[in-house]
Order: C-alpha cells, then sequence, then structure tokens
C-alpha cells in the first residue's frame, strides 16, 4: 500500500488531475502542489505544522473542483489560514473536513469554530462531512439557504457540540449524525416557526447520540430509510411521527424501547424492512400486526432479551429472529407469504407452528435448547423449500427425523438432535438433495454406507448416504475410521467432500479426479 510520496511536486507544473483516494498510510502533501495551479482535482491534502503544507496553500488552486478531504484541522492555529484558503471560490461538489479523534487540551475549541466558520464552501457543493470537530456550535453557514445544492450531510464525532440547530439545506436527502456524545437537542424550530425544512431528505441515521433527548424539526414528508443507534426512544418516536413513508427502520441499542405501541405503528404502515437489535427492554412489536393492508416484508430480530412473543403478519417473506431468550410463542399463518424463516439461539422457545406455511423456500433452526415439538410430519407437503437447517436442538421430539422430507429439498444441514443419528435408518431423502451437512457430535455414528445396502442397513451404528450428493460436510464424527473407496464410487455425483474434526479417519482415497477432498481433521 502507498506511503509516500515524493517529497516535491513543485515542477509538475501542467498536473491537472491527483488522484489520492484509498492511500490511509499517507500523511503527509508533497511540497510544492500549491503552486500548481492548473490542479483541478486534488482528492487529499494534510495539514503540517512548521514548514509544511498550510490549510492557506489552497489558494491559489483556483481550478479546484470535484472532492477534497482536508485532514489535520486541528493543527490550524490561525483562523486567518482558514479564510485566506478561500474555498467559497471553488467548485468543489464534495468536501471533507477532518480533525484529529483525539480530545485533548492541545484543542481550543474557539479556534476551531473559527477555522470551521473560514472554511465556507462554495455553494454549489453537493455532499459536506465534518468529522471530530471540536467547537461547541456549528458554523452559521449551516443556517444559509443558499446551499440548495446540498444532498448529503454527515457529521460525526463532534462530541463538544450539545444543539444543532438551524440547519437550513432545502434539498437534503441523506443525513448522517453520529458518535455526538454531548448532543442533546436537535432543533430546526425557532417558537412556533420552522427555521428550515426537509422536503427531499430520504435517510437519516443517527447513531450513538445517547444524550439527545429533544427533536424538534418540521415535517419529513419524504423520509424512506430511518436508522437509529444507542439513542433515547424519544428520538425514534419524535421522528416517526413527522414522517409517513419510511419503507427501512432500523433501530439498535435503543433505551427505554419497551414495546412499539399503537401510536408509534400507526405511522409505520409503509415500512417494508424492520430490523431491531440489541433492545432489551422491548417486549412487544407491534409494526403490520394489526394492520391488514401491511407491506412490512423483511423482519430481523436480534438479541432482543425480553421479547416474548412475536405474530408475524401475512405480509412478510423473509423473518430472521436471533438470541431473543425470553421468546416462548411464535406465531405464523397458514396463509402467510413467508419465504424465509431463520431462527437461532432463542433458548426458551419450545416449540414452531404445528403447520409451516407451503410458500417457504429456506428454513433454519438452530440452537434452540429447548425447542420439543417441531411439525416434522408435515415437511412433504412443504413444495417450495429447497433448503432446511434443524442443528443443535437437542431436546427436539425423537420421532424426528422420521423419514419424511420436503419433496423438492436440495440442501440439508442436521445433527446435534436428540435422536441419535446411529438410529436414523432409513430416511428416503428426496433425489434433489445435493448438498449434506452432518454434525456427528454424540451421534453413535461410526460408518458411513450406502442406501441400499442391506448389510448396513440393519447396523445401528452406520449413517447411510443418498446417492444424489455433489457436495457432503461432514463434522465431529469421533468414532469413523474411514470413507470406503466403495462408498465414494457409488457416490458418483459427489464433486466436494469436506471432512472437519474427524480425528479418526484415516487416509481419504480419492475415488476420481473430479472429486476435491477437503480434510479438516
Amino acid at each position: 500500500m502507498l506511503s509516500k510520496l515524493p517529497v516535491s511536486f513543485a515542477k509538475l507544473i501542467n498536473l491537472r488531475h491527483l488522484y489520492m483516494s484509498g492511500t490511509r498510510r499517507l500523511t503527509k502533501t508533497p511540497l510544492g502542489i500549491c503552486g500548481l495551479t492548473s490542479l483541478q482535482t486534488l482528492t487529499n491534502v494534510f495539514i503540517q505544522r512548521a514548514n509544511s503544507f498550510k490549510v492557506s496553500d489552497l489558494r491559489g488552486l483556483v481550478n479546484l473542483e470535484g472532492h477534497l478531504s482536508i485532514k489535520g484541522l486541528e493543527k490550524v492555529t490561525d483562523p486567518q489560514q482558514a479564510m485566506d484558503a478561500n474555498l467559497e471560490g471553488k467548485g468543489l461538489v464534495s468536501l471533507a473536513m477532518k480533525w484529529s479523534d483525539k480530545f485533548d487540551d492541545s484543542r481550543n475549541l474557539q479556534t476551531e469554530y473559527e477555522v470551521i466558520e473560514g472554511l465556507r464552501p462554495h455553494n454549489k457543493l453537493n455532499k459536506l462531512k465534518i468529522l471530530n470537530y471540536g467547537g461547541m456550535k456549528f458554523p452559521s453557514w449551516f443556517a444559509n439557504p443558499s446551499f440548495d445544492k446540498l444532498t448529503e450531510l454527515t457529521i460525526k464525532g463532534c462530541i463538544n457540540c450539545a444543539h444543532f440547530h438551524g440547519i437550513a439545506f432545502p434539498l437534503l436527502e441523506y443525513l448522517e449524525v453520529s458518535d455526538m456524545e454531548g448532543l442533546e437537542k436537535w432543533s430546526n424550530c425557532d417558537g412556533h416557526k420552522t427555521t428550515g425544512s426537509f422536503p427531499r431528505l430520504r435517510e437519516i441515521r443517527i447513531e450513538n447520540c445517547p444524550k439527545l433527548a429533544e427533536v424538534s424539526i418540521g415535517l419529513i414528508p419524504s423520509l424512506e430509510v430511518l436508522v437509529l443507534r444507542n439513542c433515547s426512544d424519544v428520538i425514534l418516536r419524535a421522528i416517526v411521527v413527522v414522517s409517513s413513508l419510511i419503507q427501512n427502520l432500523v433501530i439498535r441499542d435503543i433505551e427505554n424501547l419497551t414495546e412499539l405501541d399503537v401510536e408509534v405503528s400507526k405511522h409505520l404502515g409503509a415500512v417494508e424492512i424492520l430490523e431491531i437489535e440489541n433492545c432489551d427492554e422491548l417486549k412487544e412489536v407491534n409494526v403490520g400486526s394489526s394492520n391488514t393492508k401491511s407491506v412490512l416484508r423483511d423482519v430481523y430480530l436480534y438479541r432482543c432479551r425480553s421479547l416474548e412473543s412475536y405474530n408475524c403478519h401475512n405480509n412478510v417473506e423473509k423473518l430472521e429472529i436471533s438470541s431473543c431468550y425470553s421468546m416462548t410463542s411464535l406465531t405464523l399463518s397458514l396463509l402467510s407469504s413467508l419465504i424465509v424463516v431463520k431462527i437461532t439461539s432463542c433458548d426458551n422457545l419450545k416449540s414452531i407452528p404445528d403447520e409451516l406455511p407451503s410458500s417457504l423456500e429456506v428454513l433454519e433452526i438452530l440452537i434452540c435448547k429447548s425447542l420439543k415439538s417441531f411439525p416434522h410430519e408435515h415437511l412433504q407437503s412443504l413444495t417450495s423449500l429447497k433448503e432446511m437447517e434443524i442443528w443443535n436442538c437437542p431436546s427436539i421430539d425423537d420421532t424426528f427425523p422420521s423419514g419424511l422430507w420436503p419433496p423438492n429439498l436440495r440442501k440439508l444441514k442436521i445433527g446435534v438432535l436428540k435422536k441419535p443419528m446411529s438410529e436414523w435408518g432409513l430416511q428416503n431423502y428426496p433425489t434433489s438433495l445435493v448438498r449434506l451437512e452432518l454434525d456427528g457430535s454424540d451421534s453413535g455414528v461410526d460408518s458411513f454406507a450406502m442406501e441400499g445396502d442391506e448389510m448396513n442397513t440393519a447396523a445401528s451404528t452406520s449413517f447411510l448416504l443418498p446417492p444424489s450428493l455433489t457436495y457432503l460436510f461432514i463434522s465431529n464424527f469421533m468414532d469413523v475410521e474411514s470413507i470406503s473407496e466403495e462408498l465414494l464410487q457409488h457416490l458418483t455425483h459427489l464433486q466436494s467432500l469436506v471432512i472437519y474434526n474427524c480425528p479418526s479417519i484415516r487416509d481419504v482415497p480419492r475415488s476420481t479426479s473430479s472429486l476435491t477432498v477437503y480434510d479438516h481433521r
């Protein structure tokens, strides 16, 4: 990776474009850059103290356009240098202002405010990013509506700003405010008057703003994506009630959120994708559950430790629930549109609904230690099911597996169930099954055999492999000592064999040149 440029570029007087994006190790701007008056593209500059590059050296680069990132702004001690840079006279459409993320006694908050005031860009700017600015307030030009081409604004790590006030970028489409530990209030309202509106704002991301407790803004009629992480539930409610078209809602680590109640849910009728993660106090999720016109399509519930139940709306196509340790009840409608269901590490979930919707294509149930009831007797009716994983569910009814499988199943991962694998016997796998992953932990299996081998079928310690396989993954079979040449010859379609943590297996024969063996014993 490039870490150093030539010391001087002074002789490259005709240079017009200098791209340095993605060169993270570069920390110095070559000497002579300030004299290259033909430069139109200069993606990065690094402010240094003493005799190195100063921000005022940008003054003579009157033809600059495109993107510019200015790093090391904490080293600017004279605000006049920021004004001398004359960014307002340059045709930049994308600008990043970056200070150090180390806040110590060397940082002068008033100086940093004056610097950012002096770095006012041209009003044709489209994208602005401000990182680790140390001032206590944002520049006055934030409130200037002449920035009518700015569509993206990112403010990150500005820990001393307590008030986000009077932003007047009328065509803003993307707003990110993150790592603002001191931010307490976001207001675009002065009394009863809204000082700025966001008619085109499509995406808001507010992350790691734990003190933000007041949001007073006008309507956000075009908001489609809302991402909130590590902030108060007050912020969720404040933004939701001024928006009506949110399609993608992501909430993570939200304090004091016990439920998405009716008052919140009635503003979420347009939500198609809902993701909730690490909301430990959440007990109830109502989005889409009582709205017959719901368009909710994808639901992701991760690490919500107090969530006890979920009633899946008919329109949901993808449902993933993981590490919701208190969940005891899951409701799925037979009339639903579910295509994917993934349930992982739900320790108190004791049963899956007695019947599953016929629309299912993917079913995964993993590490559910208390799960007892599984509707295996209806598996043959799941004609759309292509992939199934049932793994590490040691309490599941020992009548499963009983030999009944979805007729068009292509991929199966299975193991660590109540019924030992050595007792499964003939399973009548569908001929569509081409990928099989087996976990042999506590299985009692000491060998593999082919279906149709009557001698091995009678042996309770053998596991019968279907001949249709193209991929076979076996792991944790401690007692299996060999994979026979004869067995591999019968698996005529097998292309890949993966062996993992099977320490007793001796050398594996490579029966054909078309078989690839990955041996991790």
